[in-house]
């Protein structure tokens, strides 16, 4: 069995070495549609790593994921408003209208839902795309979270790939730092919500 995944995985990084955009491919149709994306981006510092120099396959890794949150985005934002008041128990443009009106808030919004870790990857794209969030701040805040999740993820997996145990430990300990200081910074971003004076 371990012989056949070895051969599996030998197999997949020579077809992807001889047509690097097949991965790139695979991570904006994947992620887009619903597939971990930390899997994947994990999944492309292994093997874009095996041949490409780390530069170059955190800026493939990051753009394939940030197309990936673009297209869904598109896609659901240009459904009908008709078709919007009939989803069951919600409305998603009175919850616009009540809650996200104002440019302050949807960067709030777009801040936790993006760095928020645990909130899946699709998901926040097909929300945003259905609360037709302004594409300025959603491409923004996309773009850093992609940046922040897609470094330390294929950083990860090219320390895996290459089996760099204590650059893998680093990385471990830095994507921990990180998701504290993100949940502090989200934490505080509530208590100033709830205590606008203090």
């Amino acid at each position: 069995m371990l012989e056949l995944l070895t051969n599996f995985w030998a197999a997949f990084v020579a077809l992807v070495e001889a047509y690097p955009p097949l991965l790139a491919i695979g991570i904006i149709i994947l992620a887009g549609s619903g597939v971990p994306s930390s899997f994947l981006l994990v999944l492309c510092g292994a093997v874009w790593g095996s041949f490409l120099p780390p530069v170059w396959v955190v800026f493939f890794g990051v753009l394939s994921l940030y197309l990936a949150s673009i297209w869904p985005y598109l896609l659901f934002s240009r459904l009908p408003e008709a078709w919007l008041a009939k989803i069951p128990f919600v409305n998603p443009l009175d919850i616009k209208r009540r809650f996200l009106s104002k440019s302050e808030n949807v960067w709030t919004f777009l801040f936790v839902l993006r760095f928020t870790p645990g909130i899946p990857f699709a998901p926040q794209n097909v929300v945003s795309g259905i609360l037709k969030i302004p594409a300025r701040p959603y491409l923004i805040m996309s773009f850093l979270s992609c940046l922040t999740a897609g470094i330390l993820m294929i950083l990860l997996g090219d320390a895996l790939g290459s089996g760099q145990v204590s650059f893998l430990a680093g990385i471990v300990v830095l994507i921990v730092i990180v998701s504290i200081l993100v949940r502090r910074a989200l934490n505080r971003t509530k208590s100033q919500e709830l205590n606008p004076k203090s």
